[in-house]
């Protein structure tokens, strides 16, 4: 058969087919699109294979670490601070956590600095060295 066609012939068969398979995968990218509308539909409202729905976690963002916002804060107070009033002045001074026990985040960071930061045993203060 194809050698009773001629080229023109063939070429258009072929444009035909290039045709239908561009629509194809246009059809088949709109099809992903509302099937993946679809999932998140259903994730929304609790389903999903057994898989119970998460919301994703969103960590404050400060523009500086806790560890530069503690020197900083301690650099002001030469005497220094008390765990539970270095806690409360960096929340006033704006640092934001979601940390459900602050001061326990803040006494690991003061520990796992202790090279630039002293702990005064007798007052329950810290500075810098």
């Amino acid at each position: 058969m194809a050698k009773d066609l001629t080229v023109a012939q063939l070429e258009r068969i072929l444009l035909r087919k290039k045709t239908t398979l561009e629509n194809l995968l246009r059809q088949r990218t709109q099809l992903q699109k509302k099937l993946a509308q679809v999932e998140r539909r259903i994730v929304e409202i609790g389903g999903g294979e057994g898989t119970k729905p998460r919301t994703p976690r969103r960590r404050p963002k400060n523009s500086k670490t806790l560890l530069v916002a503690v020197t900083e804060m301690l650099s002001q107070h030469k005497k220094g601070l008390t765990l539970r009033d270095l806690a409360s002045r960096l929340l006033a001074s704006g640092y934001k956590t979601s940390s459900t026990n602050f001061q326990n985040t803040l006494y690991q960071c003061l520990y796992h600095n202790s090279d630039k930061l002293a702990h005064d045993a007798k007052n329950h203060t810290y500075r810098i060295k």
